[in-house]
């Protein structure tokens, strides 16, 4: 991600990119997670349900995109990659 981000590609393809990638790896985990028995009718119902959330999100996310705003996207990217590194770490017991 912070390689994508840190490239010199128009913002557009950037966030093409980055929604292809998470989208496919989401549905790659499935198989993992099915082997694991962690798939159950009861979260294939969640998921299922939480589907048009999902899509809105999408929907939402696409309406307002505005290519002049690069710096803005990458800045609240590279901010959340930052936080989400700092709660990773193994500090917070």
């Amino acid at each position: 991600m912070l390689f994508q981000l840190g490239g010199r590609d128009e913002v557009a393809r950037t966030r093409a990119n980055t929604i292809i990638v998470l989208s496919f790896s989401s549905f790659a985990l499935l198989p993992v997670m099915a082997l694991q028995g962690a798939i159950t009718g009861g979260t294939i119902w969640l998921g299922l349900t939480m589907l048009p959330a999902y899509a809105l999100g999408g929907f939402l996310g696409r309406r307002l995109f505005i290519p002049g705003r690069a710096g803005l996207y990458r800045g609240t990217a590279y901010a959340i990659i930052g936080v989400a590194g700092l709660l990773g770490l193994p500090i917070w017991g």
